[in-house]
């Protein structure tokens, strides 16, 4: 799009990317737990819990990231759920980063905290009550301005067509969107597709 183009971007910095995208997106936020921990980053939808989890693989020698689909949905049936509890059970040896792990029957999760590797699980639900181990926690209930201005800029960095300037959101634009969402960063990234969508030039983006 020409907008795009005046505006030294190859497309909307805040679209939809990629998995293989995301992990470059991705930006530390939970420190990488000691060999041998396990740790469960607890959060509502769109707090950060994959990116922490994609984050994390980086860091992590040896990790492998394991997304637990929904069984509920109609184009994810539960043979889904019980491909990846298969791979989990056959994964025995190695460190884990389980996304959604609040959807896996309680019975793998007995077994997974017995496991002595590193563990990692981003999870809606405190999972501690029933674990075996002793499991550390990480709240994402809150998120500090610096974070998200550190985000918007991986994301105008993805999406950047030359070397040059990109507009940038106003402190106005972020001060409104924090307030308005809060600890949710994909609702503040949903809101500035849209305002991306409509700008024209790389002068800020305001309100």
């Amino acid at each position: 799009m020409r907008a795009f183009e005046n505006s030294n971007l190859r497309w909307n910095p805040f679209g939809e990317a990629t998995f293989s995208d995301r992990r470059e997106l991705a930006l530390l936020r939970v420190a990488p737990p000691p060999s041998g921990t396990h740790l469960q980053i607890i959060g509502e939808a769109g707090h950060g819990k994959t990116s922490s989890l994609l984050a994390l693989l980086e860091h992590i020698d040896g990790a492998r990231y394991i997304y637990v689909p929904d069984p509920t949905r109609v184009d994810t049936p539960l043979l889904g759920l019980w491909r990846v509890v298969a791979r989990l059970l056959a994964d025995r040896r190695g460190p884990l980063l389980i996304d959604e792990a609040q959807r896996l029957p309680r019975w793998v999760r007995a077994w997974l905290s017995t496991r002595p590797d590193t563990l990692v699980l981003a999870t809606h639900d405190d999972l501690g009550a029933h674990w075996r181990r002793p499991l550390a926690t990480v709240a994402l209930t809150t998120v500090e301005p610096a974070f998200v201005v550190e985000v918007i800029g991986a994301r105008l960095r993805w999406a950047r067509r030359r070397h040059g300037p990109t507009p940038q959101p106003s402190p106005a634009l972020l001060q409104t969107l924090q307030e308005r969402h809060g600890a949710c960063v994909r609702a503040i990234e949903a809101d500035l597709y849209f305002c991306y969508q409509n700008h024209d030039g790389v002068r800020d983006v305001e309100v």
